[in-house]
């Protein structure tokens, strides 16, 4: 059983409200991006004769993720389309700002590594599963300039219909 401590990460958040219902858009540093997100790769799942579809992200192209940790050296480096992520319910705190008016919060998104049900603990590196922006996330790995921060568009607790609408 992996083991670790509670870890959080905290920053602004502006609610957006559409038909599908509200969603948060933010900045997150790359390196803590990539941190908390995982990619669910499609994948056929043979069963009994039937033929399952899992997963909704493409499988990352390695020549992809070098362009983009290219471009990311270069001096007009910019990735102006969010990346968009998917965060369980109870990993999510959201506190209002004074000045929000109901718009602007603070978003805590943190681990879960203990529960009563090992079933429900959730790892820091499974916080949020990538809907959209994989090859951004990958491409940036390795950066290691000043901080270079994403927009994200987090859905909290969006099924997977959700997810695969989104994406």
């Amino acid at each position: 059983m992996i083991s670790e401590d509670h870890k959080e990460i905290v920053f602004p958040v502006i609610r957006v409200r559409q038909r599908i219902g509200d969603f948060f858009i933010g900045s997150i540093p790359s390196r803590q991006l990539f941190e908390i997100a995982y990619f669910d790769i499609r994948q056929i799942v043979h069963e009994d004769g039937i033929d399952s579809y899992l997963g909704i992200q493409r499988v990352l192209s390695k020549q992809r993720v070098k362009e983009i940790s290219q471009h990311a050296r270069g001096m007009d480096a910019t990735f102006p389309t969010a990346v968009i992520l998917a965060v369980p319910e109870q990993c999510v705190e959201l506190v209002p700002t004074p000045a929000g008016q109901e718009t602007i919060f603070k978003m805590t998104l943190r681990n879960i590594p203990e529960t009563e049900n090992p079933g429900d603990v959730i790892l820091y590196r499974q916080i949020a599963r990538v809907i959209d922006g994989q090859h951004r996330i990958a491409g940036l790995e390795d950066y290691s300039g000043p901080t270079f921060e994403l927009n994200v568009s987090i859905f909290i607790g969006a099924d997977i219909s959700d997810q695969a609408s989104i994406f």
